[in-house]
């Protein structure tokens, strides 16, 4: 175990819980501060989350969310084991099914596991958010693209006005956020969910990494699922899943499309900062590859009726990534 870098304080945390003798195998990471091992004995499995440089409190979040997605019928993992002064987790193995392994036959053998998807996103909504997630407003949300102005530049950046980019973000969010709020998953896309089709109906599709959930608008999850930045999603199947959601929550299409898109815009600018950080301060070049295609999705969602002076701001901020020179 020790060669795999587990502590003596996580050997305790396995012998406690009776699982310090099983095989161990390291998984494979995104982004994230967490780190996963997968423990098998006696034909079973469970997931070693250990989180000992994530946030404080973020194990117990994970808990708490887990609990709210349990009374709900959904699939979320089971929590078998917790010490979050540890920040360590024994959590239910739900394979290794994840969606974006249904896209090696391409958007047609995608589609209805997508489908699938965005009926657990709708049994997600169905019901109040918990009270303990926050809530972020509009000014909340906007501020939250700060990593693309930290991170996210060149030397030949033109510096604009930032505080300009902002109140005009603000507004329109505050105008697209008049749905009562739901609980979003936030970071809702392939690799964070699950295929298990012996469970029936929403609990079908497996959740994992929801413990930074917050309370928010319908669209923000399902924008999340079909603004995937590690893959292209096509237009018509991204076209007629928003359509299914709407038809599916009674929703008005246009209000709903609106605020798609001006979260699209808030989420993705979010993104390039975050990619941009990670492939400067910790070496990960890998994420360079995918800003060209947030990018895109970036332009698409200014092309939406009313967006047309927040573009103007953001051309004249954010080069495209074509024009940045980078050095990792």
């Amino acid at each position: 175990m020790n060669d795999l870098g587990i502590s003596a304080e996580l050997q305790a945390f396995l012998r406690q819980h009776k699982w310090h003798n099983a095989q161990i195998v390291a998984l494979k990471t995104d982004a994230s501060q967490r780190q996963y091992y997968r423990l098998s004995q006696n034909e079973r499995s469970v997931i070693l989350m250990d989180a000992r440089r994530s946030a404080v409190g973020e194990t117990k979040r994970f808990q708490r969310i887990a609990s709210h997605l349990f009374a709900q019928d959904l699939s979320a993992p089971q929590i078998y084991g917790a010490d979050h002064d540890l920040r360590a987790l024994l959590v239910e193995d739900l394979g290794d099914d994840l969606l974006s392994g249904f896209w090696a036959k391409g958007a047609q053998s995608a589609y209805p596991i997508y489908q699938k998807a965005v009926d657990m996103l709708l049994a997600v909504q169905a019901s109040d958010p918990p009270a303990f997630l926050a809530q972020p407003d509009a000014q909340d949300l906007a501020v939250m693209i700060t990593p693309a102005f930290e991170f996210y530049k060149g030397s030949a950046r033109v510096e604009a006005d930032q505080s300009a980019l902002l109140a005009a973000l603000t507004d329109l969010l505050a105008a697209a956020l008049q749905s009562a709020p739901v609980l979003a998953l936030r970071d809702c896309h392939a690799e964070n969910l699950l295929y298990l089709p012996a469970r029936r109906g929403a609990a079908c599709v497996g959740i994992l990494d929801f413990q930074d959930a917050f309370q928010s608008h319908p669209a923000y999850d399902l924008m999340s699922l079909l603004q995937d930045v590690r893959r292209d999603i096509p237009a018509n199947m991204e076209a007629g899943l928003i359509a299914y959601f709407v038809a599916q929550a009674g929703l008005e299409a246009r209000a709903f499309q609106r605020a798609y898109a001006v979260l699209g815009v808030q989420r993705n600018l979010r993104i390039l900062g975050v990619f941009a950080r990670l492939a400067l301060q910790e070496n990960k070049a890998n994420y360079l590859v995918h800003m060209p295609r947030v990018w895109r999705y970036i332009q698409r969602n200014l092309r939406a009726p009313g967006l047309q002076g927040l573009k103007a701001l953001i051309d004249a901020e954010f080069p495209s990534p074509a024009n940045l020179n980078w050095t990792v």
